[in-house]
């Protein structure tokens, strides 16, 4: 994630998707996504069945990357859709 709309219930994900944001300045949203790369995938994997791997990253200040990625495991893609983000 990394978008303000982003939801993490431990079991369950709501996850905003990817691209529109402005990466050199704000970091703010300043375009819609598209079903494109990633959001491609995802919509893909709901049509599907097929589950997809989740890696949650954790903020570990002793790490050299000060971060420490767990895989979480399989979960399934029940359902998308677009509405207006918080940014």
């Amino acid at each position: 994630g990394g978008y303000e709309d982003d939801q993490d219930g431990g079991d369950s994900v709501i996850y905003t998707g990817e691209g529109g944001n402005d990466l050199l300045h704000s970091r703010r949203q300043i375009s819609d996504q598209e079903f494109k790369k990633g959001n491609l995938a995802l919509l893909n994997n709901c049509h599907l069945g097929v589950p997809l791997r989740v890696i949650r990253g954790n903020p570990d200040l002793a790490s050299y990357t000060k971060m420490c990625f767990i895989y979480d495991g399989l979960y399934m893609v029940r359902s998308y859709w677009q509405q207006v983000g918080v940014s």
